[in-house]
């Protein structure tokens, strides 16, 4: 079985076999007191790596649908207005033709 004297060698032990067994090895006891303690300083490690990872992914997702949500505000606030602006036309338009018949 593995030597783990520091994170270096669970590294490439890794390296040499896998995270998924190092992961399972771990969990099934296949490991001494130093071996396991080391193992799972890497595993740790390795979780709040990925979670940072995740973290940022997460943020970039976010920045993009708030700049999304931006332009679409944007694109509603000039769709108002423009539709404002075609009610007066139209009330004007009915005021004029009216007053035909008004008079």
């Amino acid at each position: 079985m593995a030597s783990f004297k520091s994170i270096d060698d669970v590294q490439s032990w890794v390296n040499a076999n896998s995270e998924e067994k190092l992961r399972n090895a771990v969990e099934s006891g296949r490991f001494a007191s130093e071996n396991k303690r080391q193992a799972e300083a890497w595993l740790n490690a390795r979780d709040r790596a990925q979670a940072s990872e995740e973290a940022k992914s997460d943020r970039a997702l976010i920045e993009r649908s708030v700049a999304a949500a931006e332009r679409s505000a944007d694109s509603a606030r000039s769709s108002a207005k423009w539709a404002m602006w075609a009610v007066i036309v139209a009330v004007v338009a009915l005021i004029a033709s009216a007053s035909q018949y008004l008079k």
